[in-house]
This record gives C-alpha cells, structure tokens and sequence, in this order.
C-alpha cells in the first residue's frame, strides 16, 4: 500500500480477510469471552503507531501454512490497514493459486 494523503499516517494494526473469499467470516473472541463475527482478523498489530510518511509503501510479507491440499486451489487475499483515529484503508482483493505464485516474480506497484 502507498500514501498518496498528502501527509504522515500512523497505523494502529493490519488486518486479513479469509482466504476461502470475501464472504467468509472469521469467530473472533473479545477479552470478556463474547463470540462475534468479522469479515477481518488481525494479522499485526503496533503498540507504537508505524508511521508511513507521504509516498511510502508499506510492504508486509505474511506467511501462511501452505499444506498440499491447498496449493492447487484459489485463495483469496484482501488486507486493511487501520490508522491510529480508528479510519480503515483496504487494498484490493485478489484471487491467487499458491502453486502459481510461486513462479510469479514480485514486482511492486509504483
């Protein structure tokens, strides 16, 4: 993800939709021990804010278990990231076969 606000932002965590899709929920736990629903769970999260100045790109590298039976097929990838007054940013969703990432040289977007 690039800044393009036109100043600093500081964030608070990165978050992951569910790989089965973009309908799929995640059963997360609060401290008081209540079940909800969330369509993202944290992936990282920043006691003290990171700060991404203006037209930096944070880049996060996330890995998975990557048993054989998911290898060959379709796993979706979608990312939030939440500054530190509670405003979220998403990227764009993506549809990937692990298999074929691997032979897909990284090239990140200007």
């Amino acid at each position: 993800m690039k800044n393009l606000s036109g100043k600093p932002v500081y964030l608070s965590e990165v978050q992951q939709r569910n790989i089965k899709g973009p309908y799929f929920t995640f059963l997360l736990q609060n401290d008081q021990g209540k079940i909800k629903r969330s369509l993202y769970e944290i992936r990282e999260a920043f006691p003290t804010k990171l700060e991404i100045k203006e037209g930096q790109s944070l880049f996060r590298y996330y890995r998975m278990n990557l048993e054989p039976s998911i290898m060959t097929i379709k796993l979706y990838l979608q990312y939030r990231v939440i500054i530190k007054n509670g405003m979220a940013t998403e990227t764009k969703g993506i549809w990937v076969i692990p298999s074929e990432l691997e032979n897909i040289p990284f090239k990140p977007r200007k």
